[in-house]
């Protein structure tokens, strides 16, 4: 899933525009990503693309990413 605010407008100082939260639930657990993306509305939802699509694939196997300590990610149910 992935919530968040695009843009153009919607933002708050709290939530600025471009802050998106992906979830991703299989047997293994939840992956919760959150990724605060500085650019307009049509490059947030290119890369909110992207990011789903890694989170996929990375879930199955197919890639592995590197570890950022910039994401917050949380995996629960392992």
């Amino acid at each position: 899933q992935i919530s968040g605010i695009a843009g153009p407008g919607g933002g708050t100082p709290d939530k600025p525009v471009g802050t998106l939260h992906f979830a991703l639930a299989s047997a293994d657990g939840v992956v919760h990503l959150h990724k605060q993306f500085p650019f307009d509305r049509d490059r947030v939802k290119l890369l909110a693309a992207h990011v789903a699509l890694a989170l996929v694939l990375r879930a199955e196997g197919k890639i592995a990413l590197p570890s950022r300590r910039k994401d917050r990610e949380r995996t629960q149910g392992k």
